[in-house]
């Protein structure tokens, strides 16, 4: 059993996903396992990766951060959620993601 963590980054901003790539990945533990510009092929990913974490952008294409975490949690697909935003309200969040 590996002690790697794989993880799959949803972007819709290639420059931001490469950094991201490259941060992580100077930790030889943390692996990025595949990339998605909007919500939709993010949900693919993790079908077919099956990632222990995904990074989400809140706001994306097709189907946005929030969107895309309902769509993962009632698939019931085996990954941790961390969110990505710029945006500093906390209600913001709690609004959207508890739907």
């Amino acid at each position: 059993m590996s002690n790697e963590i794989t993880i799959i980054l949803a972007d819709d901003h290639p420059i931001v996903r490469k950094g991201l790539r490259e941060v992580i990945e100077e930790d030889r533990r943390l692996r990025v396992v595949a990339e998605a510009n909007n919500g939709r092929e993010a949900v693919e990913a993790i079908e077919k990766f099956s990632p222990q974490v995904t990074i989400l952008d809140i706001d994306m294409p097709v189907m946005n951060g929030f969107e895309t975490a309902r769509e993962i949690k009632r698939r019931k697909l085996k990954t941790e959620i961390i969110f990505l935003t710029m945006h500093r309200d906390e209600d913001l969040f709690n609004r959207h993601y508890w739907k």
